[in-house]
């Protein structure tokens, strides 16, 4: 049977690390009800992006800000370490947010079609659950 879980996208051919996986996969789970992807779905998407092609500047300050929110939730203190640079990326301005909000809409966009197919599969009785 097909869950209501979508799966986690990613930028092939690069998987994101299995800590991060983990947790995009417990908030989807936990988040059933989301009308687009969540912070953490873009981070990983662009973590996984990002090793294929360098990333423009303004994706920089978008990767740092997300970054920076994901450590600060859990728990990480940026003074007098390697990750104090994060500190400077507090907010986005208005152009930035747009574009993160245009890259966590498309996510949820895929995940959606993804979701369809699959079920579409299910009842042809072709494929089994897949993430």
């Amino acid at each position: 049977m097909i869950s209501n879980i979508p799966k986690v996208i990613y930028y092939p051919p690069w998987e994101p690390p299995e800590t991060l996986l983990a947790e995009v996969k417990k908030e989807l789970a936990e988040n059933p009800n989301r009308t687009t992807a969540s912070d953490l779905e873009a981070m990983t998407y662009m973590n996984t992006a990002f090793m294929s092609f360098p990333p423009p500047e303004q994706w920089c300050r978008i990767y740092f800000y997300l970054v920076r929110k994901h450590f600060e939730k859990k728990g990480h203190d940026f003074t007098n370490n390697c990750l104090s640079f994060l500190q400077d990326y507090q907010t986005l301005d208005q152009f930035d947010e747009r574009e993160l909000r245009r890259l966590k809409d498309w996510i949820f966009q895929v995940q959606k079609k993804d979701l369809a197919e699959r079920r579409r599969q299910e009842k042809k009785g072709g494929i089994k659950q897949k993430c």
